[in-house]
Parts: C-alpha cells; structure tokens; sequence
C-alpha cells in the first residue's frame, strides 16, 4: 500500500510571538522616561515654590535698599527712618576719622562761602 503524503506545515506563529522581547524593552524604556519626566517636573514645581519666596524676600530687601540710598542722597541717611521726637547727636569722630567732613564741618564751610560771596 502505498503511504499517503504528509505534508509537513511549520508551526504558525503570530508577530506577537515573535516580538515580544522587543516590545517588553519598549515598555520599560518608556515607563523608565515617563518616570523620569514626572520627578523632574515633580522637583521642577517645588523649587518654583521655592525660588518665588525668595525672590519676594530678595524685592523687599532691594527695595529697602534703595530706600536707603534715596534718604542718603537726600542727606538724611537713616535718620529719615528714626520718626518725629528722635534727637541724635552725630559723632564728629565719624568720618573725620576717615578724611571725610562731618556735618558741622560742612556748615562751616557753606557759611564762609556765604560771607566771602556776600563781602565781593
């Protein structure tokens, strides 16, 4: 008798089945991005939080600064500060020490001037 043809069929596999280790690498390199994405925003955010508070201290620190410097080109120095009733006495010492004039040196200098203007 003769025997009947067997036609061997190769297993059929499905692209799943064939790509599954390449697909596994793809998940877990982007679960591993979108980590890293969400920590870097989630410490973006917070050193935002931080950096506007600072800076807000660092506006007011500026701003009394400036203030400073407006009331010493004004000539009141810290004294503009001080409020009604405050009597300071300046140490003459101060800025003569340094080589500068103290005020009551100033004074007399801008009387002398006066005189020698009013005696021409």
């Amino acid at each position: 008798m003769p025997s009947p043809n067997i036609v061997e069929t190769q297993p059929t596999t499905n692209w799943l089945q064939d790509n599954w280790i390449y697909i596994l690498i793809g998940v877990l390199i982007g679960a591993f991005l979108l980590a890293a994405a969400g920590y870097g925003i989630i410490r973006l955010l917070r050193y935002r939080k931080k950096y506007k508070s600072a800076r807000e201290e660092m506006e007011i620190a500026n701003n009394e600064l400036d203030e400073i410097a407006e009331n010493d080109e004004l000539g009141l120095g810290h004294l503009g500060q001080m409020g009604p009733g405050a009597h300071v006495q300046v140490n003459p010492l101060s800025q003569a020490a340094s080589g500068g004039d103290d005020e009551e040196i100033m004074a007399e200098k801008r009387a002398m001037k006066e005189e020698l203007e009013n005696s021409r």
